[in-house]
């Protein structure tokens, strides 16, 4: 059976307790050498990704008292240097989640939003620029590190 057709079928007779929106990219680096399409593409995914599945199972959500579970970052609250198109991307999930909280909450509808903290690849995204830029980026990625210590 097709389960495009299947799932209609089956939310009727179980409804639809919980939504996970566990999708991610994380494109760009520093804001020089980031395009704008990183920051589109990042915003389309991470942002406005989970606002449109959210959007399409409310009601169902509504009716079940269920859940909206959110996959975010600690970016999303705390901005790292090179991280500019993830970062934005991520700020807007969480503030999503957030106005979602008190949206559903007479709706008796939880949201939660789950931020993880980062791990060494945020950080080492030389694997998507240009060889060409390799050793500007990593001068430039130096002296923003010695001035995060130094600040």
């Amino acid at each position: 059976m097709n389960k495009i057709i299947l799932l209609p079928f089956l939310l009727n007779i179980r409804g639809l307790w919980e939504i996970i929106n566990n999708t991610g990219i994380q494109k760009g680096f520093l804001l020089e050498l980031s395009s704008i399409e990183d920051f589109k593409d990042s915003l389309e995914v991470n942002s406005l990704g989970p606002a449109r599945v959210a959007k399409a199972f409310l009601p169902q959500l509504r009716q079940s008292r269920g859940r909206v579970i959110n996959m975010s970052s600690v970016i999303g609250r705390l901005a790292l240097p090179m991280t500019g198109p993830d970062s934005m991307s991520k700020f807007a999930c969480v503030g999503c989640s957030e106005s979602l909280l008190y949206e559903l909450d007479i709706w008796g509808v939880q949201v939660i939003s789950i931020e993880p903290v980062i791990d060494e690849s945020v950080l080492n995204t030389f694997s998507r620029i240009d060889s060409e830029k390799f050793v500007e980026v990593a001068q430039l990625r130096d002296q923003v590190f010695l001035k995060m210590i130094y600040y």
